[in-house]
């Protein structure tokens, strides 16, 4: 056999045994491999139902992080409008208080007039009560002197019914002396005696006789007002006397006496107001 022949065997033998090797070398390997391809496959496996186990609930988290994002946006929205409204309160109550602020300052100013009108009542009711008490003094006075003149009205009247019965007596005396005369001086002419007869003119009293007016009548067919008083001859009254109708102090009308009797006398008014019943009469005015 030659050398080459025999490297070349050598060489075939060094390949066999190391092709042997790399034989037994890939057999490992590929059960190996095998072995990793299944732990390999089963962890994807694995991975897949993890990453399908993951993704539902990623899903469902999602699902509740974008529903508790939509509640949030919504409490957000809840509360822009409770913002805006909260601003527009706060723009009313800003105008509101300057409207209050101006009222204050309104009422204020009020009060300051209402103070100086009050100083001012103030003084005019002090004024006013001064002036009360003197005008209650001055009217006290004035009763004072009033009822002081009453009863000097009072005497006088006395004194006047005193002098008017007196003079009834003389005039009762007068009237016995003179029919004493006429029975004794029948030869005496009518002539020659004094006229009784009335006068045709209205006269003023010599003396003041005084009474009241006891009624008042319309006489409407002769257009007159007759007037009932409640002093007559026994007075002194006589037809066509005068008499003044003086009523608080004041002249109210003229009365013409038209009939006489002993107790009362009628008559006529001429001039003046409307008279009434209780009204004062006189004969004389001073």
């Amino acid at each position: 056999m030659s050398g080459l022949a025999k490297i070349l065997m050598v060489i075939a033998t060094v390949l066999s045994v190391f092709l042997s090797a790399l034989v037994i070398a890939y057999a490992a390997n590929t059960d190996r491999i095998r072995t990793d391809y299944e732990s390999a496959l089963q962890a994807k496996q694995a991975a897949e139902a993890s990453l399908t186990a993951g993704s539902a609930q990623w899903q469902t988290e999602q699902a509740e992080l974008r529903n508790t994002i939509t509640a949030l946006e919504s409490k957000i929205a809840s509360k822009d409008e409770n913002i805006a409204n909260l601003q527009l309160d706060m723009a009313n109550l800003q105008t509101e208080r300057a409207k209050a602020q101006t009222d204050r300052d309104s009422v204020i100013a009020k009060i300051k007039d209402l103070s100086d009108q009050i100083k001012v009542a103030n003084t005019l009711l002090t004024s006013n009560n001064d002036e009360l008490r003197m005008l209650r003094a001055n009217e006290l006075n004035y009763r004072t002197q009033l009822a002081a003149l009453e009863d000097r009205l009072s005497d006088a009247l006395s004194r006047n019914e005193v002098q008017d019965q007196t003079i009834r007596a003389l005039r009762e005396s007068l009237t016995s002396a003179q029919q004493q005369v006429a029975s004794t001086a029948t030869a005496v002419p009518a002539s020659a005696i004094g006229s009784t007869s009335a006068r045709s003119e209205p006269f003023e009293a010599n003396a003041l006789i005084s009474g009241r007016v006891d009624e008042v009548r319309n006489d409407a067919g002769a257009n007159k007002t007759l007037v009932k008083l409640t002093c007559g001859t026994n007075n002194g009254v006589s037809e066509n006397m005068k008499f003044y109708v003086v009523r608080d102090g004041n002249w109210i009308a003229n009365l013409v006496v038209r009939n006489t009797d002993l107790q009362y006398a009628v008559a006529e008014t001429t001039l003046g107001g409307s008279v009434r019943a209780g009204d004062m009469v006189v004969s004389r005015l001073r």
